[in-house]
């Protein structure tokens, strides 16, 4: 294998098809042929020293978010299925801003939901789509759409992957956000999908998860921009597990009942595996997506713009206890305004 620098490639838009519930098997040359021929259908310039090679092609994977690589070289990704039916954007519902804004946990964002969507009412119609077939449009056709947990795997060892596999479909409450976090580690996948952090185990090595359970709760206060979930779960250099959310904020009791109340912010945090020891690394943030640390064990992250004319995306080193200043509840007018 080259020592330069190599890139998974996920083709989208050839051999468009729904992955079936639970596995997709390719034989290797067939696996081989299509990553060849996808291949010679690509021109991508790269930068001196990068090299660019197609691992799998979305008959094996499909509209991923996030991934990490377990020690056995498998490729874990999560799968949003709820955006679009489920999970909404302030933008879409500005009506909501006001009542949005006022609160303070995610069970009032659950409360205003139900009250929102009650059955057969005029936004319910409006919005809502009857999935769970009932004939009522109402607050429970939020709680049927479910996120999903994928691997994907080279089994022939040929350098192409062949495999996929449906490792968890689950969180699907009505506060449910999308799946924008993963980290696999010594055998667990810690799963980032608002309102919860949670750690998952296959127990029995088939490749389904076996055991679920939340490690940390309370993300996703407001109905915010989409994308501003929860995200960057990763293992620190301290052995810990790190994970940001952006502006929709949070409002959690960990493992010892300390309340750490930052609705109207995103934040940094970290914890022991299990969530004790949990702490606010950094806050006042808007929406910081992913985050490294260099060799010396500084965070460097990147903050998104709001798509407002002069703004810039910015990469930003954050240190423990830093507070950069942003509020949702102060910040959004800009966001209303004209100029």
């Amino acid at each position: 294998m080259s020592n330069r620098s190599r890139q998974i490639i996920i083709n989208q838009g050839y051999y468009p098809a729904k992955l079936p519930h639970k596995s997709v098997t390719l034989a290797p040359e067939k696996a081989t042929a299509l990553a060849q021929k996808i291949e010679e259908e690509v021109n991508v310039e790269l930068a001196d020293g990068l090299e660019l090679s197609l691992w799998a092609s979305d008959t094996l994977v499909q509209d991923p978010i996030a991934i990490s690589i377990d020690s056995q070289g498998r490729v874990f990704y999560t799968r949003a299925s709820r955006q679009a039916n489920s999970e909404f954007d302030i933008r879409g519902h500005r009506h909501w801003m006001t009542a949005s804004i006022s609160f303070q946990s995610v069970e009032d964002r659950r409360k205003f939901l139900r009250k929102t969507f009650e059955a057969d009412n005029k936004e319910s119609k409006e919005v809502l789509k009857d999935l769970n077939q009932d004939g009522v449009r109402d607050w429970r056709d939020l709680t049927v759409e479910k996120e999903q947990v994928w691997f994907i795997e080279d089994q022939s060892g040929d350098g192409v992957a062949d495999r996929s596999q449906l490792y968890l479909e689950d969180f699907h409450e009505e506060i449910t956000d999308v799946a924008n976090g993963l980290e696999v580690h010594n055998g667990e996948v810690f799963i980032s999908v608002a309102p919860d952090l949670w750690r998952t185990k296959d127990t029995d090595k088939d490749g389904i998860a076996d055991t679920k359970s939340a490690i940390s709760h309370g993300y996703a206060v407001h109905i915010g921009f989409s994308g501003h979930g929860m995200s960057g779960t990763t293992i620190g250099p301290d052995g810990r597990i790190w994970w940001g959310i952006g502006d929709i904020g949070m409002n959690v009791i960990d493992k010892e009942g300390k309340k750490w109340e930052y609705p109207n912010c995103g934040v940094i945090v970290r914890s022991e595996l299990d969530g004790s020891n949990f702490e606010v690394f950094a806050s006042g943030l808007r929406n910081t997506h992913e985050f490294v640390f260099d060799q010396y064990g500084n965070l460097i992250s990147e903050d998104n713009d709001g798509d407002h004319e002069g703004e810039r995306e910015r990469l930003v080193h954050l240190i423990d206890g830093s507070e950069s200043g942003w509020r949702t509840n102060g910040n959004l007018e800009i966001y209303r305004s004209s100029k």
